[in-house]
């Protein structure tokens, strides 16, 4: 491997200073927001209820891994408090447990 010298990091240095900036365009936003928040990527709430993908024992079962991994303590909610196990039974139960989004057809 070459190394390299210092008159051609020099060069290489003041060719890329040189170069021109692409200029960027961008708007100014005064007075109000240019959309309604949350009105296009509203969130579904989630309730805690039957679940979807796990069994009651499975269920179960999570809950406490969750709460194993994050303990609650007096200031904070532990895993199971914060929807974690509910969290991951329903994307298991969505498009991401079923592998809609794994593109499985390519010519590997």
């Amino acid at each position: 491997m070459s190394s390299l010298s210092r008159r051609e990091l020099l060069t290489t240095t003041a060719l890329a200073l040189l170069m021109p900036v692409a200029a960027v365009h961008g708007a100014t936003i005064k007075g109000a927001l240019p959309f309604v928040p949350g009105e296009n990527n509203a969130l579904t709430p989630v309730e805690p209820g039957p679940w979807r993908y796990f069994t009651n024992d499975e269920g179960t079962a999570i809950e406490a891994l969750v709460d194993r991994l994050i303990p609650p303590d007096p200031q904070t909610p532990g895993g199971k408090d914060a929807g974690c196990a509910v969290f991951i039974d329903r994307q298991l139960a969505g498009p991401y447990g079923r592998f809609e989004g794994l593109y499985m057809s390519g010519p590997f």
